[in-house]
């Protein structure tokens, strides 16, 4: 049990960015998160706000007043999957959060690049109070995710770090 509201309710009660130094100590505890489910063999799959839970935090060891967790392991797939590959046209996760070639099909088994990539989505979202890819239909934000250019946080937050956006756009 976790108790505390998700992330996405979070970020919904304090619109906009979030303070650089918090939403780098939530991505830095959720990749540690992330990092511990690939050396046992876990991707997720489905890293979004809605799949991180905000615990209080009972110990000031951390800046934070709550600590992310992780949660919904349901889409998670093995490194090494012994089922059936998944068909290039089925797609497992959340789009707007979806590397791009999980989009375009070249990636249908579980691979932690691809947690990667939601992580950075994660983080440029809290960064930049929006998704790097904005548009209405599913079609177009496919085709956004696999064609377009992200915009580079410090065009849309002029004083963020250079070295936090550095980190933000390797991930995506």
């Amino acid at each position: 049990f976790c108790d505390g509201p998700t992330l996405g309710d979070w970020l919904t009660m304090h619109p906009g960015h979030v303070a650089v130094d918090e939403a780098v100590d939530i991505v830095q505890q959720l990749a540690e998160a992330v990092a511990h489910a690939h050396s046992r063999g876990l991707v997720h799959r489905d890293i979004k706000p809605e799949n991180v839970m905000m615990s209080p935090a009972e110990q000031r060891d951390t800046s934070l007043r709550f600590i992310p967790r992780l949660t919904d392991f349901g889409l998670a797939g093995a490194l090494i999957n012994t089922r059936k590959s998944a068909s290039p046209l089925s797609l497992v996760g959340t789009l707007g959060f979806m590397a791009p070639e999980l989009v375009l099909g070249q990636q249908t088994e579980p691979h932690p690049v691809c947690d990667v990539y939601a992580l950075g989505v994660l983080m440029y979202q809290m960064l930049t109070g929006h998704l790097p890819h904005q548009v209405t239909s599913t079609l177009e934000l496919m085709k956004s995710i696999c064609t377009k250019d992200i915009a580079l946080p410090c065009a849309i937050r002029p004083m963020l770090p250079a070295d936090i956006e550095a980190i933000c756009m390797k991930c995506l």
